[in-house]
């Protein structure tokens, strides 16, 4: 399988304690942006097993359990509004992905993926 790399970071400080930020991803290319933030919860998660420290507001409120709920409905498809979402290839074309209105967009390759929680855009 054809491998591509690509840089991604959620900047929100509670992931930052678990996951090393950026995170530097080999993917297929059909890979989206779900799947990459799925990857760096799931890491999150394994590397808190074992800490004493409460996680309860990691997520800013009880409820939400990981950052895939923090920034995307999945009810409707979309990034909450208050996100900051940012694909690009690399320069000098520097080219947009729209992950952030159709997250089923394959990241394209050496791309790097900014996801900024309460980024009140």
């Amino acid at each position: 399988m054809l491998q591509i790399e690509v840089q991604a970071t959620i900047s929100w400080h509670s992931l930052r304690r678990y996951v090393k930020m950026p995170q530097t991803f080999e993917i297929s290319p059909q890979t989206n942006i779900i799947d990459i933030i799925y990857w760096i919860d799931k890491q999150y998660f394994e590397n808190r097993i074992g800490s004493k420290r409460s996680h309860v507001l990691d997520f800013m409120e009880r409820r939400i359990k990981s950052s895939l709920q923090m920034l995307w409905n999945s009810e409707t498809g979309l990034f909450y509004g208050d996100v900051g979402v940012e694909c690009r290839t690399p320069p000098p074309d520097s080219v947009s992905a729209p992950v952030e209105t159709d997250w089923r967009t394959p990241i394209p390759e050496g791309s790097w993926i900014v996801l900024m929680p309460d980024a009140e855009c």
